[in-house]
């Protein structure tokens, strides 16, 4: 998949996938509480995850 198709999603199927995220969403969060981490904390990381995949379909490196 290229990143222009990354970013060209259908609406509908966002949404589907939105559903089901949110069963495993609060589990993760639920956990990596448990292992002494904060809800920014988490999120901050998950952003970082994100970015990282989206210059993976880039082609892109990504310096930190």
């Amino acid at each position: 998949m290229t990143f222009e198709d990354a970013l060209i999603v259908s609406s509908e199927r966002v949404e589907d996938c939105r559903e089901e995220l949110v069963i495993y969403i609060n589990d993760l969060f639920e956990t990596f509480e448990r292992f002494g981490f904060s809800r920014a904390e988490i999120l901050v990381a998950l952003a970082d995850l994100t970015g990282q995949e989206f210059a993976t379909l880039s082609g892109k490196r990504v310096i930190h």
